[in-house]
């Protein structure tokens, strides 16, 4: 996992580090429950996958699909609960504080590794952190999409540029919580484009959602599998992604580093974390 050996000095090696973070945070490789997991029968209760945001995000929507998959393999019940709250942290204290049998298992994002960053960067002590879990497999990798509610006045990312250079810390856009997959990612598309926007922290992907949705924050930025929907229904428009390519179900909408703002590179990624035994 990743291994910090000191705190970042500025804001863009701060910036730099959550997308570290996100992008080396989890390796891509499944290992095995915990050995009290591994024994003849398992599951033969329902298992509890823990999703520590609001309804409506990405964590969310992939943790039900996988409750799904999970079920018709098991044949036994994967029961989410949500558990929303301080930035995800009250979902991983469930997690971390639970026996270690593979009954209790976590969908986690980047914030597994960017929550603890930051609690260290104002100087205090996280009350969990990566070494309390143990990884067992990561289920997707994607880019953002920035989105803004779509009768916006920025057609395109240059527009959205253009006007919030014109009017520095004006423009609001909406996180899942400070120092979250979606905080860094805005912060290092603002950095790159030399912008300053306004920071509005919500609980969870979805509400920072539904806030763009009801005209409250003027953009935000989620996984396509959050977003689609309201972009095929017309109530959302994308302007830019965070890959170095642009995604195949959004083909005209660039990615930033086409767009010559390579340091706005970041990735989202969804794994299944168990407590450490």
């Amino acid at each position: 996992h990743l291994v910090t050996p000191r705190l970042p000095s500025d804001r863009r090696e701060f910036l730099n580090l959550g997308w570290r973070a996100a992008t080396l945070g989890l390796a891509a490789s499944f290992s095995p429950l915990p050995s009290s997991a591994q024994v003849s029968g398992f599951p033969n209760r329902p298992v509890q996958l823990v999703v520590p945001f609001p309804p409506g995000g990405v964590v969310d929507q992939t943790g039900r699909a996988i409750a799904q998959s999970l079920f018709k393999t098991w044949n036994q019940a994967v029961v989410i609960n949500t558990k929303p709250g301080a930035g995800g942290a009250v979902g991983m204290a469930t997690v971390a504080n639970a026996p270690a049998d593979g009954y209790t298992v976590l969908a986690a994002h980047p914030f597994i590794n960017t929550l603890p960053e930051s609690e260290r960067q104002f100087g205090r002590t996280s009350a969990h952190d990566r070494s309390h879990f143990t990884p067992l497999s990561l289920i997707v990798a994607d880019p953002l999409v920035l989105v803004v509610k779509a009768d916006s006045p920025w057609k395109t990312y240059d527009d959205f540029v253009a006007d919030a250079k014109r009017r520095p810390d004006t423009i609001a856009y909406s996180s899942s919580g400070a120092y979250s997959a979606s905080h860094l990612p805005i912060e290092m598309l603002a950095h790159a484009a030399n912008m300053k926007l306004r920071h509005i922290s919500y609980s969870g992907g979805g509400p920072a959602i539904l806030a763009v949705l009801g005209g409250h924050i003027g953009v935000t930025a989620s996984s396509p599998s959050a977003v689609m929907a309201h972009i095929k229904s017309g109530a959302l428009r994308p302007l830019v992604t965070t890959g170095v390519k642009r995604i195949a179900a959004l083909p005209d909408v660039p990615s930033a580093v086409e767009l010559g703002f390579k340091d706005a590179e970041f990735y989202i990624w969804i794994g299944l974390f168990a407590p450490a035994s």
